[in-house]
């Protein structure tokens, strides 16, 4: 959600201020004359909403109907400005985004052109072309950035690139991140995180090495949106290696998602 600092300073910049521009990788859907996208993100779009008085969205937005995970918008002072959806993990896609820059750029330029405020949400790859354009079009400026704020091994370059550019001056507003991290400029904001602590992550290897035996059949939980972020698989192929070992389990999967088939 929202950090009360940053809340703060969003409606001061409301008091002075009409549009904002929200620059967001999610996919849109467009149904019956509503429009949508998934659950949580469009709750928090909500609540930008009431602070201005009209919210554009730079997005990708598709005209079909919407996977179960995703809520429709409730103001009436949304709407999307159409984005080109582009991304890959194969070589055909990664060249095929690297062909269409030019028109992403053009299209994301037309829609920052005349925003008196900008709201970028990273990582992603509009959040990537927004963190760099953005200041360019606007002196009022917030960010978002709910990705791992402290790296990790094999993260990608355009990853390290967003998290970089919005820790540098060249990104002149507040920055929301997951967590509270050493050696941080004022601008970024320490907000709720779902991150382990190191202290969590000692104390589960400690629990591992043990090789505790279960007396009892041992039940697992998994509760949020199936999608390919938050790797569920990895965490049904750790189970099946425990139950190939002989260990008695169960697993429940609550939520819904693009994956739930």
């Amino acid at each position: 959600m929202i950090p009360r600092t940053v809340l703060r300073q969003s409606t001061r910049m409301a008091e002075r201020i009409n549009n904002l521009l929200i620059i967001s990788s999610a996919v849109h859907y467009r149904h019956e004359g509503r429009l949508y996208a998934y659950g949580p993100y469009a709750r928090e779009i909500d609540i930008w909403s009431d602070l201005f008085e009209n919210v554009s969205i730079a997005a990708p937005c598709r005209q079909e109907q919407p996977p179960a995970d995703c809520l429709p918008f409730t103001r009436g002072n949304i709407h999307v400005i159409a984005q080109r959806e582009t991304g890959g993990e194969t070589l055909a896609a990664k060249l095929k985004q690297i062909a269409m820059l030019p028109a992403l750029v053009w299209d994301l330029c037309r829609g920052m052109r005349g925003a008196e405020a900008i709201h970028v949400r990273c990582p992603g790859n509009l959040g990537l072309l927004g963190v760099a354009l953005a200041p360019l079009f606007s002196r009022r400026l917030v960010a978002k950035y709910a990705g791992q704020w402290c790296g990790y091994p094999g993260e990608p370059w355009t990853v390290r690139l967003q998290r970089g550019l919005l820790g540098s001056r060249w990104w002149r507003g507040p920055v929301t991140v997951y967590g509270k991290w050493p050696n941080q400029p004022a601008h970024v904001v320490p907000f709720f995180t779902s991150i382990l602590t190191d202290e969590q992550v000692e104390r589960a290897r400690r629990a591992a090495a043990s090789r505790k035996l279960f007396d009892e059949e041992l039940r697992v939980i998994y509760v949020g949106r199936l999608h390919e972020g938050k790797n569920v698989e990895i965490l049904l192929d750790a189970l099946g290696k425990l139950k190939r070992a002989g260990t008695g389990l169960r697993c429940e999967v609550v939520g819904d998602g693009p994956l739930r088939d």
